[in-house]
């Protein structure tokens, strides 16, 4: 399983629109994630230690399970994190209670122009 495209996040500062994403199998299929949870996590570090606490995890929401859409809305004070380059990754807990990461990349946080 993986979540194509999903290399760099580009997020500005403030806002709280959700990240989509597609779930697929290595055939590019829309998996049936029905049952699943899903998380995302934004550190400062690219490869964490156990002691290195993360920004902030996202718990993901299915918004179609049959076509494998999840999406992560950051709420106003994860929406608030300092522009900087980040990390993040999304790891997926199947029906059988099966862990995997699904993608793992660059959360580019932005300052925006509008207070």
């Amino acid at each position: 399983m993986s979540i194509p495209n999903s290399d760099t996040i580009v997020r500005f500062r403030g806002d709280t629109r959700p990240v989509p994403r597609i779930v697929q199998d290595n055939d590019n299929v829309a998996t049936d994630i029905s049952g699943w949870s899903f998380s995302l996590t934004v550190n400062k570090l690219e490869n964490p230690g156990a002691g290195d606490a993360a920004e902030f995890t996202i718990v993901g929401t299915i918004t179609d399970a049959v076509n494998g859409k999840v999406e992560f809305q950051p709420s106003v004070g994860e929406a608030a994190l300092v522009p900087a380059i980040y990390w993040y990754d999304i790891q997926a807990v199947d029906s059988a209670s099966l862990i995997e990461t699904l993608a793992k990349g660059m959360w580019d946080q932005r300052q925006d122009v509008t207070k």
